[in-house]
């Protein structure tokens, strides 16, 4: 699969809703693997699908404090959340070097479909938070600049063509 830089909403599959998956396949499980691998070669701590040219709901987060344990999330959906957040960096691997501080949940609980097709459910907490959050905006068609005040978007989003 080739990644998507057709950035920021003019290719077509950032700005498509997602599809829910029906089951774990092994064609899923393809998907997955070349989504961990455009995550490697980003870099960048999670991806969803539609920046490698599909629309289906699945997400890919690395859970580790390094690189390689990721974690596939299919359908996924908050079902609890923290009240209390924290400042760390929003930024997308399609505009390197441009990033700006956003506010994040402490702590989020989503479920999911396992590989039975049951619902299962993850719990994230800090700096893991980000990424799931950011991915889900992605899979609801919300970008990362979406998030930041308007002005400060054109801002960015002017500094990254700037950069090219």
């Amino acid at each position: 699969m080739e990644v998507c830089l057709c950035y920021p909403s003019s290719a077509p599959c950032l700005g498509t809703a997602a599809v829910s998956v029906k089951a774990i396949t092994d064609a899923l499980r393809v998907i997955w693997e070349d989504m961990a691998n455009a995550m490697d070669a980003m870099p960048c701590v999670g991806l969803e699908i539609p920046q490698i040219g599909a629309i289906l709901w699945l997400e890919v987060v690395d859970g580790s404090q390094t690189s390689g344990l990721f974690i596939y999330l299919p359908n996924l959906e908050m079902v609890q959340k923290a009240t209390e957040l924290y400042e760390d960096k929003g930024a997308s691997p399609n505009l390197p070097g441009i990033f700006t501080e956003l506010n994040w949940l402490k702590y989020v609980s989503e479920s999911l479909i396992n590989e039975k097709g049951m619902t299962d459910r993850l719990d994230f907490t800090i700096r893991r938070t980000n990424s799931v959050q950011h991915q889900v905006d992605y899979l609801n068609r919300k970008k990362f600049f979406d998030n930041l005040f308007q002005l400060c978007g054109r801002i960015l989003l002017k500094r990254a063509r700037k950069a090219k």
